[in-house]
């Protein structure tokens, strides 16, 4: 009794099929949407069958899946957060990693315009607070600030950062100027509550009868002992010696 089985019929192929089937496996996948006589045979033998939706979903989205414009978008990375073990990792596989120019420009392009959130911010800010940047580092810093032409340090040692306000280098690092000659007129460093806010509205104008010292300090509660608690807390932080003596 002759075999049922039969070679594939793609042209130098010689896997054996069976008679059902004009292809291989391999040669099928290569072929699928290239041949004409297979996609009439897919269709023919599709014809009149019904799909569950969630089958008619899985063909919507190999279909688009096809479309470089939208597989990122499908692939189930958008929204996707790592977890606390993720990151650590990925950031473990890319510490001391050299990244190739055009990985940079690449990386560049895909970051600019890109609207950074308060949240991610403050993130940026805690991890990079207290962290001292090498030589190297901050020899890259001034060439590419010094590449940016308006952004660049003058005579003075002054500088206008890209938000307006006027950078100056103390002990080796980058401070900004409002801040610095508020906290030289209170001979201390500021506290992480305080701000200073420039009067006539120019970022630049940084004499000291322009500036304010405002506070973001809030009380913990609505409650009054809490309300009674914060005042006193900013009575004895602000008030003047004197003044301090008549309320209490």
């Amino acid at each position: 009794m002759p075999s049922p089985k039969r070679p594939c019929a793609a042209p130098g192929c010689e896997t054996i099929v069976w008679p059902k089937a004009d292809y291989c496996r391999s040669c099928a996948a290569s072929l699928r949407w290239a041949s004409a006589e297979s996609r009439s045979k897919q269709s023919a033998a599709l014809k009149g069958r019904t799909f569950s939706a969630e089958a008619r979903a899985n063909m919507s989205r190999a279909q688009k899946l096809r479309d470089p414009a939208t597989r990122s978008s499908l692939m189930g990375r958008t929204g996707q957060k790592h977890s606390d073990e993720t990151k650590a990792k990925i950031s473990a596989s890319n510490r001391g990693r050299k990244r190739s120019p055009e990985t940079l420009a690449k990386m560049s392009a895909a970051s600019k315009g890109r609207v950074v959130s308060p949240e991610t911010r403050a993130k940026i800010g805690d991890a990079n607070r207290g962290r001292s940047p090498s030589a190297e580092t901050r020899a890259k810093i001034g060439a590419a600030s010094r590449k940016h032409g308006k952004y660049a340090f003058d005579s003075n040692g002054r500088r206008l950062n890209m938000r307006g306000y006027m950078e100056v280098v103390r002990e080796g690092r980058r401070v900004l100027e409002h801040r610095l000659v508020m906290e030289e007129a209170l001979g201390r460093p500021l506290y992480p509550h305080e701000v200073v806010h420039h009067v006539n509205g120019n970022r630049q104008d940084n004499r000291l009868e322009n500036l304010e010292l405002w506070s973001k300090s809030q009380p913990a509660g609505q409650r009054v002992e809490d309300k009674l608690a914060w005042a006193q807390e900013i009575i004895a932080l602000y008030a003047p010696k004197d003044e301090l003596c008549q309320v209490s």
